[in-house]
């Protein structure tokens, strides 16, 4: 049955089902703000077309609207999971009758293959930064954690001093879902970061209680987009793919592993990935790996008239 909604009782919702993914469900601060970004983009549009009713057509037009806008079929598939998400959080508390999108079929995804470095390009990465300077040390850790450890952008922004174990030289992080998980890291990825919290964090910090481990140079805790923005810097220092983000380094990280021999379940649970075929992507990237280990181990792959 079709409904025709005010603007001020969706506005209400929008609070409340914000509120429910952040508080009940864990979501994080990033997250959240992603959803009420593509469901108020779909309640702008319904305001300009001067149409509340929600119906299958309307829905259409949506996606009409958003093709037009030479929107990626990602954007579109993450737009209609959140309207989704929504209004079964809306079924579930009777405050919406039917699922307008029950018949709005989501469109099929392209093969999508993350960028990555490989090893050479990274050690140029990684060797960019400054490692005498107070930020040079800083970005040096930062740019080492990603790599060794494959984290999230908003996981690394958000480590406490409290999260790091010296002992087994590891972290521990707050993933999606606000799941735990212990990662270690690599002999240089803590060496950088005792570097940088013997001699640049006490240069920066300007509060005593501030728990951030990687601080702005006004003593905060670093925000995504000044990493976004210094990875960038080195990128474009150095000369490589322009496309390259702080998420390449987590793509890096894990197409590393599986290539050196590290079995897809393990990559999965370093990852933070709650479904093992979210984590395959990476395996596509390993194929011609994959053929060298073939050739050189299995008894009768070589020998043969065609062997060279």
């Amino acid at each position: 049955m079709e409904q025709t909604l005010s603007k001020e009782v969706v506005e209400k919702w929008l609070q409340r089902f914000i509120f429910y993914i952040e508080v009940e469900r864990g979501y994080s601060e990033h997250t959240a703000s992603a959803y009420a970004t593509d469901l108020k983009e779909f309640f702008t549009f319904l305001e300009t077309e001067g149409n509340f009713t929600l119906s299958p057509q309307i829905f259409r037009r949506y996606l009409a609207f958003l093709h037009e806008l030479e929107r990626e079929k990602s954007t579109v598939a993450r737009k209609l999971a959140a309207l989704r998400s929504f209004f079964r959080y809306l079924g579930k508390r009777d405050l919406y009758e039917d699922n307008p999108l029950a018949d709005i079929k989501t469109p099929k995804r392209g093969h999508y293959l993350p960028t990555f470095l490989y090893p050479k390009e990274i050690e140029l990465l990684l060797d960019a930064p400054t490692k005498t300077t107070t930020l040079g040390k800083r970005d040096r850790a930062i740019l080492e954690v990603f790599y060794s450890s494959g984290l999230r952008l908003g996981e690394l922004v958000g480590l406490n001093l409290k999260d790091i174990d010296w002992e087994l030289d590891s972290l521990l992080i707050r993933g999606k879902g606000n799941k735990e998980r212990l990662v270690p890291i690599g002999f240089y990825a803590v060496d950088a970061l005792h570097d940088y919290l013997q001699n640049s964090r006490p240069q920066l910090i300007k509060a005593e209680k501030e728990e951030a481990v990687f601080l702005s140079n006004r003593g905060q805790r670093i925000n995504r987009r000044t990493v976004e923005y210094m990875v960038d810097k080195y990128v474009n220092q150095v000369g490589l793919n322009s496309n390259i983000s702080p998420h390449s380094i987590r793509h890096t990280f894990a197409t590393h592993l599986l290539e050196n021999g590290a079995d897809i379940r393990s990559v999965q649970e370093l990852l933070g990935h709650e479904n093992v075929s979210t984590t395959q992507i990476y395996t596509h990237l390993s194929r011609k790996k994959l053929r060298e280990v073939y050739f050189s181990a299995h008894p009768r792959a070589k020998g043969g008239p065609n062997d060279v």
